[in-house]
């Protein structure tokens, strides 16, 4: 057990613990392997096991009674939380190394002890269940590292049967594998009728697309004839309490509420929202995390007119209690580095014009950001590389600001490592403004 303390630290206090976990085992393999010591090596079989070793865990009747009772768990549930969810979420990043069928049976077992599962844990475990699910996921054993099976098992398993051998240089049009050669395929096996259907297959879909935008259309003239988002905000508030389809997973139905019931309100705020409204949104982003970001953020965050301060506060707490860390940072890849396809922005027509394509940079978008970095958010390459492209083109237009100012100073602070190629550019655009922080940041970014 103590030769796992390392990896466990790594998953209790490394800000990128997907990054440093495997790298970690890469090295302690590679010392296992070389070492002539005579304790269990460290391979990706051992960490499995280790998380699924069966455990006693002390359960307690009442506050009143002494804990009696002991319930047989995994060792990963007798961890915290927060290093489950890093764990989950490790697995499922390097699910290509590990033992499909093991990562099955791991994430089971903890959606199956729903009761009193935290919810970020709940959610790394369907990620990783999913990820086992996907169609072009193949269960099979890691060779980068070399760990457990080798090479030769992997041929092996690889390999074509001996008596398809024979088999493998036929020209058949065909499989090349198959024992099987065209001439056993005569008419029986085509239909000549079917060119005579294409033109009914094509019908059959253009009515098909012509019904859907028939509701959609319908859609948008009871939604302009009733408005909805002229409502009262406690009418507003008791509307998203009641409409949840319940459906974590369903972005149409939730992000239609979203856009029609709330992001007009606030898109037109100017003072501090409603905390009744605010509140029951916040609940409703929660159980619907895709339709947030597809119907409220990027509408929200594309205003045509830019964020305000109120508008930045609404969306921090959004945020900060919707969103995992993870997603966050995925928001900003594809709202800083993707182009309008990528973002999907749902939005009703006509509410267009509030909206635009690109980011409208204010003071308090940068205050945004701010927030954003400092919930423990890890950005990309892609991400930063935009940043600093947008910080130099704004430190003219924002010399005075402070907000712009303690935004680069948390971006050098935050993301050092990813700014190294940056420091000239960085450099360059400080010295153009004149803040109280100015000085600060120079002096960071000197000693990146």
């Amino acid at each position: 057990m103590g030769q796992w303390v390392p990896l466990f630290d790594i998953f209790m206090n490394s800000p990128t613990p997907e990054t440093e976990a495997s790298l970690w085992l890469q090295q302690s393999f590679n010392a296992t392997t070389s070492s002539s010591l005579t304790m269990t090596p460290i391979t990706t079989s051992s960490f499995l096991s280790l998380l699924t070793k069966p455990c006693n865990h002390i359960v307690k009747d009442s506050s009143f009674s002494p804990p009696t009772t002991s319930k047989r768990v995994m060792f990963i549930e007798t961890l915290p939380d927060m290093v489950q969810s890093r764990i989950l979420s490790f697995l499922a990043l390097e699910n290509k190394r590990f033992n499909a069928k093991e990562f099955s049976k791991l994430a089971r077992n903890l959606l199956s002890e729903d009761q009193g599962l935290d919810f970020w844990v709940k959610k790394a475990a369907r990620n990783l269940l999913d990820r086992m699910s996907e169609p072009n996921h193949v269960n099979e054993w890691i060779f980068g590292f070399g760990l457990d099976s080798g090479e030769e098992l992997v041929e092996e398993f690889e390999s074509i049967p001996d008596w398809l051998k024979d088999l493998t240089a036929a020209n058949d049009p065909l499989h090349y594998w198959l024992p099987l050669s065209a001439a056993d395929f005569g008419p029986k096996f085509y239909d000549d009728s079917l060119e005579n259907d294409q033109s009914l297959f094509s019908q059959v879909e253009e009515n098909g697309d012509d019904g859907m935008k028939e509701v959609a259309v319908e859609m948008e003239v009871v939604l302009s004839l009733i408005e909805p988002w002229k409502a009262e905000d406690e009418t507003a508030s008791v509307l998203i309490s009641h409409l949840s389809s319940g459906d974590e997973d369903e972005l149409a139905w939730p992000s239609q509420v979203l856009c029609s019931i709330v992001l007009p309100k606030f898109l037109a705020l100017a003072e501090l929202a409603s905390c009744l409204l605010l509140t029951s949104t916040i609940e409703y982003c929660k159980l619907h995390q895709r339709a947030t970001v597809h119907g409220l953020l990027f509408p929200l965050v594309l205003r045509k007119e830019g964020i305000n301060n109120p508008i930045c506060d609404v969306i921090t707490r959004i945020v900060k209690e919707c969103l995992h860390p993870a997603h966050v940072s995925a928001f900003c890849h594809t709202l800083l580095c993707r182009g309008e396809a990528e973002r999907r922005i749902i939005l009703l027509p006509c509410h267009e014009f509030l909206v635009s394509n690109e980011l409208v940079w204010t003071d308090s978008l940068f205050s945004l950001l701010h927030n954003i970095l400092n919930h423990n958010v890890h950005l990309t390459q892609d991400s930063v590389d935009r940043l600093v492209y947008h910080v130099r083109q704004m430190a003219e237009t924002f010399f005075k600001s402070l907000k712009f100012g303690n935004f680069v100073l948390c971006l050098v602070t935050r993301c050092s490592s990813l700014l190294k190629s940056h420091k000239d550019i960085l450099i360059e655009a400080v010295e153009c403004t004149d803040s109280l922080v100015t000085r600060s940041i120079l002096l960071r970014i000197t000693s990146l």
